[in-house]
Parts: C-alpha cells; structure tokens; sequence
C-alpha cells in the first residue's frame, strides 16, 4: 500500500503532526533548512503532491485532489488529526481549503508568503510585459505538454473558484508570513507588489485567531532564507494551543 503513495518523509516520534506543504515546482527538499528547527515539536510530514494519471483534458480539480491525496497519505501513515498544515506559496491554496472542506482535522495553519485565492485575477490587469510574457510560457507550455510540472500554475484561477465554492474559512489558529524584502522592479512592478501586501493581509483576516509576521531578512522563499521564523511561528502556535488546552 505504502508503494503507492505519493513520495514522503516522516520525522520525528510524537507529538502533535506538522505537515509541510510545498510550493509549486518544488519538492519536500525546499524545507530542507527548516525541518532541523522543528525537532521535538511534533512528528513532522513532509511529502511531493503528484498529479492523477491521464490526459490533461480529464484531470479533476486540482485542489480537491490534492487534498484527498494528502489526507490519503495521512491516514495510510497512521497519522490522526487534528494537524498543523505549514504551506509555501501556491501550497497554500491547498492548505486553505483543506480547512475548509475539512475543519475539524486542522489545529492551526501557518500560511508561509502563501498564494492569495484572487491573486491571479487580481495581477492580470497590472502585469508588466515579463510578468505576461512568463504567464504565456507557462500556459502554453501545458497546453501542449500537461500535465506536468507547471501544471498547478497554469490552473490557479480554477484552483481559486474551487476554494470560492467550499465552506467558509474556519476560526482557528492562523499565522501569515510575508516576505519583507521588496522584489525588483523587472520582476514584479511596485503595483503588483502592492496587492501582493494587501493580499497577504486578506489571509490574516480569514480567521479571527490570524496574525502577521513580516520576514524581513526574505524574499519569497522563505524557507531558505528565513527559516527560523517559520520555526518561531510553529512553537508560538503549538504554545497557545497548549495554553488553551490547559484552561479549558
């Protein structure tokens, strides 16, 4: 059964279960500086989402398969909820409607510089040439050759609509990382990185129990370039669960 399963790594002997998210077009290596930081708060589950075989014209949504196969993977592993989703970027449109499709299986979410569900529609109007011209080569590249490694890029619109369609957002625990350290200008135009900031707060505001905390030494990939905050968020949150725990 275990061959089946997408590929993944389990560290860690008890504990609350840390599940880490990746972005797109990465693999569980990309919290390779963060996992060492995470020792002894928990059992920590780190795994590669792979796409569900066939043409790309048949696939199903997206964001509904990847959350049954991470619950899959959960659940042939032995693994009870409720779990700490910690997602990066894209990653994170997988987290946010796992709480909702799902809430009573999440004990808290730490949202790392996540992807925004309107963010796509929101950029479009504002992207520079480089910023249309990558889109472009990203969906034609899976028009042509999907499903495949930017095959989750090219579908974030439709990604979104699904997270638009599910439950509200849970009242749990939430913390949103934002990267600090503005991107150059060719990359992404001062504009885009506006929305980008309001985004980011739009996701605090998704749960009464959200906060913000700003990487200020990071761009967008955190995990590399910040990881102890990441850290530092995750003992935060398990400490105020405890907390509540104790007084209830």
């Amino acid at each position: 059964m275990l061959d089946s399963l997408p590929p993944h790594r389990l560290a860690g002997g008890s504990g609350p279960v840390i599940v880490l998210i990746n972005g797109a077009g990465v693999g569980m290596r990309s919290w390779r500086r963060v996992e060492p930081g995470l020792a002894g708060l928990g059992r920590v589950l780190l795994y590669d989402r792979t796409l569900p075989p066939g043409p790309r014209a048949a696939l199903p949504p997206l964001g509904a398969h990847h959350v049954a196969q991470l619950r899959g993977l959960l659940a042939a592993l032995g693994l009870p909820p409720p779990y700490v989703l910690v997602a990066h970027s894209l990653g994170g449109l997988y987290a946010d409607l796992f709480a909702r499709l799902h809430p009573r299986e999440v004990a808290g979410l730490v949202l790392v510089d996540a992807s925004h569900p309107e963010q796509e529609r929101r950029f479009a109007p504002r992207m520079n040439a480089f910023g249309r011209l990558f889109r472009a080569l990203f969906l034609g590249w899976d028009r042509l050759f999907g499903p495949g490694a930017v095959t989750e890029v090219a579908r974030m619109e439709a990604i979104a609509a699904e997270i638009a369609a599910a439950p509200p957002f849970p009242d749990i625990p939430l913390t949103v990382i934002t990267a600090g350290r503005t991107p150059p200008a060719w990359m992404i135009s001062p504009a885009l990185w506006a929305i980008h900031l309001d985004n980011q707060r739009e996701l605090v505001r998704l749960s009464p129990q959200g906060r913000q905390r700003i990487a200020g030494r990071s761009g967008h990939d955190v995990p590399r370039q910040q990881p102890e905050i990441i850290v530092a968020a995750l003992r935060d949150m398990l400490a105020r669960g405890t907390e509540t725990a104790s007084g209830a």
